[in-house]
């Protein structure tokens, strides 16, 4: 999270050296990864702490607490200079806040599996 927020205060952030065909630039991309990242992070922590006293919740408050900090990075990006937020960053934190919690619940799942049969 700190990384995000970091890379968020930059007025000037890294640029992309190319564009993604048909679907915009790179950064796209980048918020992808990030919030993949974020989200199998939160959905480890989670499921190792609330597991056991919430355990559907678990994967829920994780992709929750991810988006909600999609919603709170775009924020901030709105009040560094030369930066905006968009809402299709937003819809790509997401997305990939989705995917990370996603695999996580997946790995999860298969692991409970392989140990009862």
């Amino acid at each position: 999270m700190g990384l995000i927020f970091y890379l968020s205060s930059l007025s000037q952030p890294p640029e992309p050296l190319m564009e993604v065909i048909d679907w915009g630039p790179i950064d796209k991309v980048f918020h992808l990864v990030e919030f993949t990242v974020l989200g199998v992070l939160l959905a480890r922590a989670l499921s190792y702490s609330l597991r056991r006293i919430l355990p559907t919740s678990t994967w829920i408050i994780a992709f929750a607490v991810a988006v909600l900090f999609g919603v709170s990075d775009e924020w901030h990006q709105s009040f560094v200079l030369g930066r905006h937020s968009t809402i299709s960053d937003l819809i790509v934190d997401t997305i990939g806040s989705a995917l990370g919690v996603g695999i996580v619940y997946l790995r999860a799942k298969r692991k409970e599996i392989q140990e009862r049969g």
